[in-house]
């Protein structure tokens, strides 16, 4: 168990329960027995932790579950825990807030802190800072832990109006804290320090820094491209100045092969030397490592300075050690820089790939694959299902989301958007579904759901809807919404078919967006699209399909995986030939697995 959930644990049991001194288990247990739900939820702490009884997170999430369905503010807050940390239960960061804010909602000082977090970091509601401001200053009326958070805000002007002077005095207000004292005092040097940040310290420093952190599994992939984030950070130091403007940062994802992002953060143009117009993180996502590269200005290096400014191709090692490539010979504009970096990467990566690595990744290309598949299955039955007793007109459109890992929504709305007219619910573990045709009101979640839906088709097709091609003789797009990750939605853009007896490969592209709807990076999967028949001209079945990959997308594709296992028919297995690996990649449908066979073994 993390440190930051034990200090919770603590804080919560010493100031927020209801008992005054540290009761035995068995007088804890009478008292729950007489209703007290505030020990009942101490009680269940105990298990979480495992310290005066044995634990048990199953037995602790039913307690705590019972004691905020009661309404009980403390067991509100702490269930918000249990799903935020998966302690008894599936991690599940919008019930997480749910049940933060319906405590918040009810005085607790904690649930309402967590929940202005909430909002100030955009986890599962669109970050809002004034929100966010509004909630924490009600949490530290009461809780020097929101204190510290609120000085940060007035010192930044974030949701409010700037005011420094009173930030100074809240944390001097701190200083005595048994537990934030030494912390505070150390802001407060800083502020009076009037520390700045460089750009060549932000530049060369602080990003890196916090990269191959990623690369460490420390950072999460939504703060390689949250600028507003990056702001936050820092603010949080109480760092005064900054030698840019945060609206002159930006970042541009470019998606290269074999899984890899260009990630270019444009930088405000260089004043003194060496400063940098582009950095650029390559994020190999298969072997999860990253290099940082920078274009910056300079008046040449080592006994080679001249009054002469020029552009140099540079970067930084994971040691923050300075790297010097050599002079910069191309354009110096970001497609420029994103072309040199595009050659460095083809020097470097261009080595034969180990068959045990290709195997590793087209299994998790599959796995992927089956997520997409179920989404795509689940919008062709319940499509089929809502049609059965409604018109498309009389409909305000669908909705299918995950709920949890594995769990699934298909829902239908009506035209005022205000009701639930059909809905299928999925457990993909036990393979359990049921369906609905109950009219009831949408939930606040599906709401939230249904507005970040159209916010992402909006934005993604305004970004990239003239890279996306399809073939309507052959059937219409499919689009599939998939959760990758906490911070990470991918929108799936599929080539449908409504011809008989054919598999359609290409014409498949994917938008990465964050929890906010904002686009990320694109991909596409396929140079063209390739109609492959299942029965010949004779109308005899065929044994196996094929089609080619070429060198800029040489495995298996989540897309192949999914339109196979949709339109195979009785067909087994799909071959997909990868001249770049030097082989052959063979699907198999029974149990959705791949094996590759080198192009010498092939035919054996």
């Amino acid at each position: 168990m993390n440190r930051l959930f034990v200090f919770l644990l603590a804080c919560v049991i010493a100031q927020f329960s209801y008992g005054q001194k540290e009761l035995t288990i068995k007088e804890m247990e009478d008292s729950m027995a007489q209703g007290n739900l505030n020990i009942q939820v101490d009680l269940a702490t105990e298990y979480i932790i495992g310290e005066r009884v044995e634990k048990n997170h199953a037995k602790a999430y039913s307690m705590i579950r019972d004691a905020a369905e009661r309404g009980n503010r403390y067991g509100q807050l702490m269930l918000g825990v249990c799903y935020e940390d998966g302690i008894g239960v599936e991690r599940n960061l919008s019930e997480s807030f749910n049940w933060f804010k319906r405590s918040a909602e009810q005085g607790n000082v904690v649930a309402q802190l967590k929940t202005g977090l909430f909002f100030e970091d955009g986890i599962v509601v669109e970050r809002d800072l004034k929100k966010a401001f509004n909630w924490i200053s009600k949490s530290a009326q009461r809780y020097p832990v929101a204190k510290l958070s609120l000085a940060k805000y007035y010192f930044n002007g974030w949701g409010t109006e700037p005011d420094r002077t009173k930030a100074k005095l809240i944390l001097d207000s701190l200083k005595v804290d048994e537990e934030l004292g030494t912390q505070v005092s150390q802001y407060c040097d800083i502020i009076e320090r009037g520390d700045t940040m460089t750009a060549y310290e932000f530049q060369f420093r602080w990003i890196p820094s916090m990269l191959f952190e990623w690369e460490k599994g420390n950072v999460e992939d939504a703060l390689l491209t949250d600028i507003t984030a990056w702001q936050l950070h820092l603010g949080s130091m109480f760092i005064s100045h900054y030698e840019w403007d945060w609206p002159a940062i930006s970042a541009q994802v470019y998606s290269q092969p074999n899984n890899i992002d260009i990630i270019v953060y444009r930088m405000p143009e260089p004043e003194k030397m060496p400063l940098c117009r582009y950095v650029a993180a390559v994020i190999n996502r298969n072997q999860h490592t990253v290099r940082y590269y920078t274009l910056e200005l300079t008046n040449g290096i080592g006994d080679k300075v001249s009054d002469k400014k020029q552009w140099m191709f540079c970067g930084v090692s994971s040691s923050l050690s300075h790297l010097n490539y050599g002079p910069f010979n191309g354009k110096a504009t970001e497609q420029g820089f994103v072309e040199y970096v595009k050659k460095k990467l083809s020097k470097k990566d261009n080595a034969k790939t180990d068959p045990e690595v290709i195997q590793a990744i087209n299994d998790s290309i599959c796995a992927e694959g089956a997520v997409l598949y179920t989404a795509e299955r689940l919008n062709w039955v319940s499509t089929d299902s809502v049609y059965a007793r409604y018109r498309h007109e009389d409909l305000g459109g669908n909705l299918i989301w995950q709920p949890t890992a594995n769990t699934w929504s298909a829902i239908f709305y009506d035209k005022d958007n205000k009701n639930c007219v059909f809905e299928i619910k999925l457990d993909t573990r036990s393979g359990a579904n049921s369906l609905s045709y109950d009219i009831r009101p949408l939930t606040e979640e599906e709401q939230v759901q249904i507005k970040l839906k159209h916010t992402m088709l909006d934005n993604g097709l305004e970004k990239y809807g003239d890279q996306i091609k399809y073939n309507s003789k052959i059937g219409n797009p499919n689009f599939d919404f998939v959760r990758i990750n906490d911070n990470l939605i991918r929108l799936y853009v599929l080539q449908g078919t409504v011809q008989q007896n054919t598999i359609p490969f290409g014409n498949d592209y994917s938008i990465d967006f964050d929890n906010n709807g904002n686009p990320l990076c694109f991909r596409k999967y396929h140079q063209s699209l390739i109609a492959v028949k299942t029965i010949d001209d004779d109308g005899n079945r065929v044994v196996s399909v094929m089609h080619s990959h070429l060198a800029d997308n040489p495995y298996i594709t989540p897309t192949d995986v999914c339109n196979f296992l949709l339109y195979r028919g009785e067909l087994e297995d799909s071959y997909i030939l990868s001249t770049a690996l030097g082989g052959s990649i063979i699907h198999h449908a029974a149990n959705n697995t791949t094996e590759f066979k080198p192009t010498e073994k092939a035919g054996k």
